[in-house]
């Protein structure tokens, strides 16, 4: 299943992720799109949400980019993205 048209909170999230090589923790997340919009990237296969161990070996969830979510941003190199 193709992922709908993205908004462009989400699209310039999924930028940063491929331009920075970040895969930052929940809370370290910038630009944040909100629960309900990152959820909808992590539905739709272009994220995923990893548990490490992070400060003092307690668990923290970082945002990952997975295959389909490079191959989108591949696709939408031309997508609108600014606010």
């Amino acid at each position: 299943m193709s992922p709908p048209p993205l908004d462009k909170l989400q699209t310039m999230l999924m930028f940063h992720l491929v331009f920075s090589g970040l895969e930052p923790t929940l809370k370290d997340l910038q630009p944040n799109p909100g629960t309900a919009r990152r959820d909808a990237l992590a539905k739709w296969g272009l994220i995923a949400y990893e548990k490490r161990p992070g400060a003092r070996n307690r668990m923290a969830t970082h945002v990952v980019l997975t295959d389909a979510g490079w191959a989108w941003v591949h696709e939408h190199l031309d997508a609108e993205f600014s606010q």
